[in-house]
């Protein structure tokens, strides 16, 4: 295999960045440092799938022709379709073990972590980190600090896996706490990775393998041994040594059997099976995929709020007259933080009551930080339905209705 053809499928095991990541970042690095609200505001989603599509088939995209925020929504779309995500589950608990530790020996256990990362991860993480910090040295002009970029991209790189089964407020603890460290990891990028062991090989993945060209993380290789593998012509004749069984290859004749019903409770929901249903960005950015999910976390979850507020900051944060924020900060204080709300948002009581406070500061024509208080919040709700309700619902009577209207061709959906 050549070196591109290398660099268009994601090998955790070969330290190369795939295009799809490289080419993005390095555009990023030219042309995006200066702006305003990169990572944070959302780009064209359509064209975001495009872009994705095409680097990971290879072929020569234009980047130029497209808006910084759509460049960037590329590579977070592709960041968070990992099933297993860039810092993985397996060292998930090493991470967060870091939280409390002093600055010398966070660096040195940080750096001892990441290099007990596929040395693919490695590589990217270590490009995405110089990325974000440039872009936090020009913070003043684009408005993205650490603790911003932290917020949009600690749930993407270090989640925890989906059979979590912790209370609310450790769930709330271990966010806290991810945002934490990704911060401090931008700030110190420099001083962790002068320590990082670029030889040191993942102990829990000595075999060499080849990967399946899906962007799972580290999970799912092929570990097919080469001595079970088919010779190239089929009838020829190999050489028995006394480490290998001489096999026969015969061509038989293999029925494949039909496709199970999305509805047939025996068919495990992919999120292979619909672009609709590929991600959680996806289900929010289709109108009608994004109402059943609703549907389904009001009538089953009953945590309907979620999405609610998660959707009010969103309009919040496409308002440029303070008259009309001011407006909506009143709503979600009366829809979601008040005592009587008719849809009660269950976030940390501290920053409820520093949202009271900074609303009515606004309302007396004083500049305040509103916007990276609701966008921590919005992280927050975001991340619970991802981790939480997300994986859930794909198994669901809902989706699987949903996605049984989509095969059938009753249903076509365009995407937003």
């Amino acid at each position: 295999m050549n070196l591109f053809k290398k660099r268009l499928n994601y090998n955790p095991f070969l330290a190369i960045a795939p295009l799809v990541v490289e080419k993005p970042i390095l555009w990023l690095e030219k042309n995006g440092l200066n702006i305003e609200g990169i990572f944070r505001v959302s780009g064209s989603f359509s064209q975001i799938l495009d872009i994705k599509k095409q680097l990971e088939k290879g072929e020569d995209v234009d980047l130029d022709l497209f808006d910084g925020h759509t460049i960037a929504g590329a590579l977070m779309q592709w960041l968070s379709e990992l099933e297993n995500p860039l810092l993985t589950h397996e060292l998930y608990e090493d991470f967060l073990s870091t939280y409390d530790l002093n600055d010398e020996l966070k660096v040195i256990k940080l750096s001892e972590i990441i290099s007990r990362l596929p040395p693919g991860n490695r590589v990217i993480f270590k490009m995405l980190l110089d990325l974000l910090r440039k872009i936090h040295l020009n913070r003043e002009k684009n408005k993205m600090p650490c603790s911003s970029l932290a917020i949009v991209f600690g749930p993407t790189l270090l989640r925890m896996k989906q059979n979590y089964n912790g209370t609310h407020s450790n769930i709330k603890h271990d966010i806290k706490a991810t945002c934490s460290l990704l911060e401090y990891m931008i700030l110190h990028s420099e001083a962790i990775f002068e320590k990082v062991d670029p030889t040191r090989t993942p102990k829990s993945h000595h075999k060499r393998s080849t990967s399946t060209g899906r962007a799972d993380g580290v999970h799912r290789q092929n570990t097919q041994s080469p001595d079970t593998s088919p010779p190239t012509n089929m009838h020829s004749s190999r050489t028995t040594t006394r480490y290998e069984v001489k096999t026969e290859w015969r061509r038989v004749n293999v029925t494949v059997p039909k496709k199970l019903s999305a509805i047939d409770p025996d068919r495990v929901i992919s999120q292979d099976d619909a672009q609709c249903i590929s991600s959680l960005a996806a289900v929010l950015s289709d109108a009608h995929t994004k109402k059943v999910f609703f549907k389904y976390l009001q009538e089953k979850e009953f945590s309907e709020e979620n999405l609610l507020f998660y959707d009010k900051v969103q309009e919040y944060k496409s308002l440029h007259d303070d008259a009309l924020r001011l407006k909506m900060l009143n709503e979600m204080l009366k829809q979601f933080i008040a005592n009587d709300a008719p849809y009660s948002l269950n976030v940390d009581s501290d920053q409820a009551k520093e949202l009271i406070y900074l609303t009515g500061k606004f309302a007396s024509e004083e500049e305040t930080p509103v916007a990276p208080l609701l966008i921590e919040m919005q992280s927050f709700v975001y991340s619970l339905m991802n981790d939480h309700s997300y994986m859930k619902f794909l198994q669901s009577a809902y989706c699987r209705k949903h996605l049984k209207e989509i095969e059938d061709g009753s249903l076509k959906l365009k995407v937003k």
